[in-house]
């Protein structure tokens, strides 16, 4: 019984940390910065001093920190890290987008609706850890 025992909490501590390392690699999707557009110029800030009405500036190859609405400009969007779609996504004016979404061609200027510890793949990480 013992040995059984000494097995189930081996496997359990193996599941745990991998767990951890999936939840990392999800939070890894959220850049360090993200460019925000202050009047008429652009400055660089730290992606969790993102607030809602931020206009989020994301060039092409850039990741979104946070869930936002497009304002200006259209795009090919790649959401797969963030939804498993394989094929990118047509955004344009009032499309909405995730946080973790790569931009794959134009430039865009997203609306934060959110703050990034609070933007969808956050709340997600964060229900998986509760659980």
């Amino acid at each position: 019984m013992a040995f059984l025992f000494s097995i189930s909490e081996a496997l359990e501590e193996w599941a745990v940390t991998r767990s951890r390392r999936g939840l990392r690699a999800v939070l890894s999707l959220v850049p360090d910065t993200a460019r925000v557009r202050r009047g008429a110029t652009t400055v660089e800030i730290v992606s969790g001093e993102l607030s809602v009405g931020d206009r989020i500036v994301l060039w092409a190859g850039d990741r979104l920190p946070t869930d936002g609405v497009v304002v200006e400009g259209h795009s090919s969007v790649d959401v797969s890290a963030v939804t498993g779609e394989p094929m990118p996504v047509d955004v344009e004016l009032g499309s909405v987008m995730l946080a973790g979404s790569i931009n794959g061609g134009g430039l865009l200027e997203i609306e934060a609706t959110a703050p990034t510890a609070d933007s969808t793949l956050a709340r997600v990480v964060r229900a998986v850890e509760e659980a």
